[in-house]
């Protein structure tokens, strides 16, 4: 099955998880509200990746079927494939992992039409019945190559979330292809994110701005992949470390990018403009021993003249 490669801009439809922290399951419970959502564009200006993210796998055996459906915008003309990409191999950008063995997705005209009656509007429904044992708690994500001729990303996004519709849906089905119910999850899409550099030194592809100030990362803007975006320590030419990629760092702060570094509590050991040197520091330790050792020869002094 081929899916979306890496080339050209992305966005990112996303939203908050929430405190809960709790993650879908594919073919398992549906999460407590909305997952995220990522678009990639190709480089042939129509065909896209929308790569629903934060699911799990539930564990199946061999010959379980499974239905997943995504809805047609107004200018998607087709949904092509359907991979289920394990998010633990990508580089931190939604949909750039490995291919999950054992889930092979098939067009099927059953699950369309049944997912289009459950409130997945112009559904494009698929089925795979697993060819081998699935394990549990696979970081998963689900990831839709689309066609649409003359769309942008902008286009895209704002047919994504228009008028709060539903755009995916994933269950356990029926050999035919229906939907099972028994762990249905039917949901909209929700806001925008991009490449967030945390204070680890590392970038997390998949978080709002919002999101990505919460963790005290420093974000790079909407629709910026971690691949177009490495992230480390940036020293500023005024003091201080702030997390963030090398182009914002060097172009727009004027500082010093080292690739991987954190920015632990604003403090960095490659920013020398942020400690004090150890020039700085021996004359301070010095200055107070001298001190202390006035301090006891007058004590003595006194002392001997009683």
């Amino acid at each position: 099955m081929t899916g979306c490669k890496y080339a050209g801009a992305l966005i990112v439809v996303a939203i908050l998880i929430g405190s809960l922290q709790q993650k879908a399951d594919a073919c398992g419970d549906p999460p407590p509200q909305p997952p995220k959502v990522f678009l990639i564009d190709q480089l042939d200006g129509m065909t896209f990746c929308v790569v629903f993210v934060d699911y799990k796998t539930f564990g199946s055996p061999s010959g379980t079927p499974c239905t997943c459906a995504m809805t047609n915008t107004a200018s998607i003309t087709a949904i092509t494939a359907v991979d289920f990409i394990d998010a633990s191999t990508g580089d931190g950008t939604p949909g750039s992992g490995m291919a999950i063995p054992g889930f092979s997705f098939v067009e099927n005209a059953t699950s369309s039409s049944s997912w289009a009656g459950l409130g997945v509007p112009s559904a494009t429904g698929f089925l795979a019945v697993t060819t081998m044992a699935i394990g549990a708690d696979i970081d998963l994500e689900i990831k839709y190559t689309v066609t649409a001729p003359g769309a942008s990303l902008a286009g895209l996004k704002a047919e994504l979330v228009a008028g709060g519709a539903n755009v995916i849906g994933t269950d356990e089905a029926a050999p035919s292809g229906v939907p099972m119910g028994t762990h249905q999850g039917i949901f909209p899409s929700g806001g925008f994110a991009g490449a967030c550099c945390l204070p680890e030194g590392i970038c997390d592809g998949g978080l709002t701005e919002t999101e990505c100030r919460q963790k005290g990362g420093n974000f790079q803007g909407e629709f910026v992949p971690c691949s177009q975006s490495p992230c480390g320590s940036c020293c500023l030419p005024g003091g201080g470390c702030v997390p963030t990629s090398e182009d914002f760092c060097t172009t727009r702060k004027g500082g010093g990018f080292t690739a991987g570094e954190p920015c632990i509590t604003g403090v960095s050991a490659v920013c020398p403009n942020m400690v004090p040197a150890v020039s700085a520091w021996g004359g301070a330790v010095a200055i107070v021993l001298l001190l202390i050792a006035a301090t006891v020869a007058i004590r003595g002094r006194r002392l001997k003249a009683v």
